[in-house]
């Protein structure tokens, strides 16, 4: 007979896996992308400039840092285009990770311009939307 139940052995095992998902959650990495502006309304004709980063935290409790990566950008309408951005493809570097972007609005109208990518180093995808209203003149 041994020392330890059938119950017992479930318990602990059960356990180590409990543990083992908790390790996990702790020490994943997490990416996404921050822009300095959520929505923008503009005047037809006008433009503004956003500023978009890459972020990554190593570990659930750690410090959020700025990474490069390769961003693209589009706006959603094409065949009645409200806003324009460029740049539309763009990679960043270490000495430079963030990506400027110039919005300019040409008729009035509601659009999102999406930023998206990949952060360096992950095999992460990262994206974060902009609301665009532009107004009459």
């Amino acid at each position: 007979m041994h020392p330890f139940g059938g119950e017992a052995v479930s318990l602990i095992g059960g356990g180590l896996i409990a543990l083992g998902f908790i390790a996990y959650l702790l020490f994943k990495s997490y990416t996404g992308i921050e822009i300095s502006a959520a929505s923008l309304a503009l005047d037809v004709s006008q433009s503004a400039i956003v500023t978009a980063s890459f972020k990554r935290k190593r570990w659930i409790l750690g410090a959020w840092e700025r990474i490069p990566g390769t961003f693209n950008v589009r706006a959603f309408r094409l065949l009645d285009p409200v806003v324009a951005a460029t740049p539309t493809n763009e990679t960043t570097s270490p000495t430079a990770p963030s990506l400027t972007v110039t919005v300019t609005a040409l008729a009035p109208g509601y659009d999102t311009v999406r930023i998206s990518g990949f952060p360096s180093g992950t095999t992460d995808v990262a994206s974060a939307d902009l609301t665009m209203s532009v107004l009459n003149e």
